[in-house]
């Protein structure tokens, strides 16, 4: 090469991979997959049953009319299960007898706690012109107690008026001789003093009386009202002859106790009832389901109150009645759900024969495996109400009700 020339230098160029886009990043990668995965395992889980549109669906919410059995509608876990089927109830509480007769323009569904009221329903929107839907399910049922504190029962088994049941110290349920009780009340001066409630302790000198809700409104009360007029009638179901003046020889029983309230068992549950109202009537399921929820959360059942199931017992069957189509679409859920039937299972109710595809356990059976003492009670020694339009007029007779 000649002296003093120059060389020239090519230029290199660096050919580079192209950048991978975020997306296809490992660490953007990673999380997504994980991501995808779950919702991919998610609608598998759907799709087999049928509720893969189930989040796109619209919720039913429908108006309900009820007494005491707003506690099952009012139950967390079935509004949970509810909602899977995309319905919600919003509860008006009231007694069943208001529930039934006041104007149902905007109710869904009324939930009564008996027959009485229930029928009284159906049978006015049946003779509308034109004639109003009105389908009545009986999803369970439930029997009529007293429920009281452990000195008032044990005053009344000192007296011979109920016997403990099981024989054993701690019981949480006493039978209640009416034949014997009914004695106990009708005596005008008669007081838990009287009786010989000191020697356990507390001194009561209120009248012997069992409280009960407004007996024109609450058909636990009505209940009540009939159990007395079965006795008084001889154990023999009243009839139309002499059931105003039955009523009116029992008035004084029911009318000097009956509270505004339409559930006197929150009441009860209070320090303050253990003096001003020391015998309740309410439903079995309110009891039982208070004695499995203590029973869960500290591990013992509550066995300062105690329950008095009366001898001979009546057994209620609520109402569950649908007042259109969507209502009437909820009410056979309930009816027929094997979910939901269970969750009234663990709230105490009882349940009439089902059939094989929604069998449940039978409450005896649950109570036993939880651990909480089995009541007894004789099937055989049934009481019956009067028919409900007798009953009804009873009603009005006894509590003076203004229609």
């Amino acid at each position: 090469m000649p002296n003093g020339s120059t060389i020239a230098v090519e230029p290199t160029l660096a050919v580079r991979s192209a950048a991978t886009p975020f997306f296809r990043r490992g660490r953007f990668l990673w999380p997504f997959a994980a991501a995808l995965a779950c919702v991919v395992a998610g609608l598998a889980a759907l799709a087999p049953a049928g509720h893969l549109l189930l989040p796109f669906q619209p919720t039913e919410v429908l108006q309900g009319r009820m007494a005491s059995k707003g506690d099952y509608f009012e139950d967390p876990e079935v509004k949970r299960l509810l909602m899977g089927h995309h319905l919600q109830v919003n509860v008006t509480r009231m007694g069943s007898h208001d529930a039934a007769v006041l104007d149902t323009a905007d109710a869904d569904l009324v939930f009564t706690s008996g027959e009485a009221s229930g029928n009284q329903l159906i049978d006015r929107r049946q003779q509308a012109q034109p004639p109003q839907f009105a389908k009545a399910y009986y999803p369970f049922t439930s029997f009529v107690v007293l429920a009281t504190y452990r000195e008032y029962a044990e005053t009344l088994s000192s007296r011979g008026i109920a016997t403990p049941q099981g024989g054993a110290d701690g019981s949480l349920y006493y039978t209640l001789h009416l034949d014997k009780f009914l004695p106990a009340l009708e005596a005008p001066d008669n007081t838990w003093n009287d009786l010989g409630l000191g020697r356990f302790g507390l001194s009561n000198g209120n009248r012997v009386v069992a409280h009960t809700p407004n007996i024109c409104s609450a058909n636990s009360a009505a209940t009540y009202l009939g159990m007395l007029a079965y006795m008084k009638n001889g154990r023999e179901v009243v009839t139309a002859d002499g059931a105003e003046a039955l009523a009116r020889t029992i008035q004084p029983l029911v009318r000097s106790q009956g509270l505004p309230t339409a559930d006197l068992f929150q009441p009860y549950l209070t320090l303050e009832g253990k003096s001003s109202a020391p015998v309740v009537v309410i439903y079995e399921h309110q009891f039982l389901s208070y004695q499995l929820h203590q029973k869960e959360t500290t591990g013992e059942v509550d066995r300062s109150r105690v329950l008095l199931y009366p001898d001979p017992s009546f057994l209620v069957h609520p109402q569950l009645i649908a007042l259109n189509s969507k209502a009437d679409g909820l009410a056979r859920l309930v009816a027929t759900d094997p979910a939901l039937r269970n969750r009234a299972l663990e709230m105490g109710f009882r349940q009439l024969a089902p059939d094989a595809a929604t069998k449940v356990e039978p409450l005896e059976g649950y109570l036993q495996s939880k651990g909480v003492q089995v009541p007894e009670f004789d099937s055989r020694t049934r009481g019956s109400l009067p028919d409900p339009l007798i009953l009804e007029k009873m009603i009005d007779v006894a509590g003076s009700c203004r229609r």
